[in-house]
């Protein structure tokens, strides 16, 4: 590249930076209200699980989200694991937060630790904020850490 044409260079590369000033910013963080609303909707379920209504949790799950709904051999798969789980490691005496993290303002992720009479387990949340409000979209759990 001949000198006279770094000037152009250096412009054409800096344009993209220069058009995102005074742009919204691409990840925003949640809000505290954010976290309040998205954490109350995993509380009940934590609440079940604790209580050992394993069935009432995954329905509090399942029933917020439509495409859940339409996925019933999996949710009853799903259920069937989540009995597995307890009938294995036991039944949850309490969870603890672990991890909090967000993909943007609209989507929060939490990582539970719970004691299981047998072992420690981890459960995950992802939280949606979609335009009929905060809903669990995904869970998962594992053994391993």
């Amino acid at each position: 590249m001949t000198k006279r044409y770094i000037p152009f260079a250096l412009a054409f590369l800096a344009t993209p930076l220069a058009a995102q000033e005074g742009s919204a910013e691409i990840m925003s963080p949640p809000s505290p209200a954010d976290y309040a609303a998205s954490q109350a909707i995993v509380e009940p379920v934590l609440a079940k699980l604790e209580a050992g209504d394993t069935d009432a949790a995954i329905e509090l799950i399942t029933s917020q989200s439509e495409i859940f709904a339409s996925k019933k051999a999996e949710v009853n798969v799903l259920a069937g694991q989540v009995r597995t789980v307890y009938e294995i490691y036991g039944p949850v005496t309490k969870c603890i937060m672990s991890e909090r993290e967000h993909a943007s303002e609209l989507r929060i992720k939490y990582t539970y630790v719970c004691q299981h009479r047998e072992l420690l387990v981890r459960w995950n949340f992802a939280v949606d904020n979609v335009p009929k409000g905060w809903i669990i979209t995904n869970f998962r759990f594992s053994d391993t850490f």
